[in-house]
């Protein structure tokens, strides 16, 4: 996989992250819609959100993708990646099991949409005020580290 990526990388052009000028690249990819909906297509013809969000990490290096272009990215790949879990319900032969994992993607997509259709700009502002606070001290990196490790353990115990 690292060989993939390399080569990936190596079939970049170079491009310093300073430059602002996106005119090479075509405007509709800067849509929140179309970042989406390209997450949502990626993660599932790969079925693998590793190799979606990989993808993102040498064309971000690059200059090509934007931090509020990867937001709605990743939420249309968070949704792709329930499509083996699906498939593997189905298989379980339980009707519950896809209802419960279909449920999921119904309810994912929903909240996805409604946040990039209705309310982008501000939910990519709190995104990005939450990440400057989490990076800003170590303390806050600790804290918010212990928050999403210790919830589920708490949410396990109830």
């Amino acid at each position: 996989m690292t060989l993939s990526f390399r080569l990936f990388d190596r079939a970049l052009p170079q491009m310093r992250l300073e430059r602002t000028d996106f005119g090479q690249v075509p405007r509709l990819v800067y849509r929140p819609e179309v970042m989406f909906l390209m997450g949502l297509a990626i993660t599932l013809v790969t079925l693998s959100v590793s190799i979606s969000v990989g993808i993102l990490v040498p064309l971000s290096v690059r200059g090509y993708m934007r931090r509020e272009n990867i937001i709605p990215y990743v939420m249309g790949a968070n949704i792709s990646t329930f499509v083996d879990t699906l498939v593997a319900a189905a298989l379980l032969g339980d009707p519950r099991a896809v209802t419960v994992v279909a449920t999921h993607m119904v309810c994912a997509a929903i909240v996805s949409l409604l946040l990039i259709l209705l309310a982008y700009r501000p939910y990519e502002r709190a995104v990005s005020d939450a990440l400057t606070w989490i990076i800003h001290r170590r303390r806050n990196l600790a804290l918010f580290l212990g928050v999403i490790f210790v919830i589920p353990v708490i949410l396990m115990l109830l």
